[in-house]
């Protein structure tokens, strides 16, 4: 017959495993770790961290899961109607973000590329996904477990940049992108910061 005492210490400790089993977050987690060195899983997880204290705190969740799932259904309820998405955050804050980066991971992310307008020979930056960096391998590797990241990251390769197709398909089918795996809380991230810069 075991005692309180080692009642106790079973369940906390049970609890602590099943905690960690379900979501050991980016930096030691084993997929990201095949595509990313240490230090880059490092600021993954910076990357993550930040979107993710950003939607938390407009969704008033303290989950990061309850955080994705509620912004991802006000996004899918609200976008269409107002025909942009909301922003959370000035593209100044966005680009100091950017800048804390460390610039090799930041380039086997995104890509900025110099847009001109045919008419008026304006330049302005455009922010896309880098199609050929770790992180297209990160979605491809994912996309064996996920038909949602499979998808998406076929459309990043054939399009070469983050398409409208695969735009809709995060905006109407949220509930298709389990968010609580970190990996995917991922993914939205950066999905979303490149759609934000964009969106500026």
């Amino acid at each position: 017959m075991l005692n309180s005492k080692s009642k106790i210490f079973i369940l906390l400790s049970s609890f602590f495993l099943i905690g960690c089993s379900q979501d050991e977050g980016i930096r030691n987690n084993e997929t990201v770790l095949k595509v990313f060195s240490p230090s880059e899983a490092e600021g993954l997880e910076k990357i993550c961290d930040f979107f993710t204290n950003v939607i938390c705190d407009t969704t008033k969740e303290t989950n990061p899961a309850d955080c994705y799932s509620n912004y991802m259904a006000d996004l899918k309820a609200e976008t269409p109607l107002i025909g942009a998405y909301p922003y959370l955050f000035s593209k100044i804050e966005q680009d100091d973000f950017f800048e804390s980066i460390d610039s090799d991971l930041f380039s086997e992310i995104w890509r900025m590329d110099d847009v001109i307008s045919g008419e008026d020979n304006n330049t302005w930056i455009e922010l896309g996904l880098n199609n050929r960096g770790k992180y297209a391998e990160y979605l491809e590797l994912l996309g064996e477990e996920f038909v949602s990241i499979k998808e998406y990251h076929d459309d990043l390769l054939m399009y070469g940049v983050l398409a409208a197709s695969a735009q809709a398909k995060v905006l109407m089918f949220p509930e298709n992108y389990d968010v609580n795996d970190a990996r995917i809380r991922l993914v939205i991230a950066i999905h979303y910061l490149t759609i934000l810069y964009q969106s500026e």
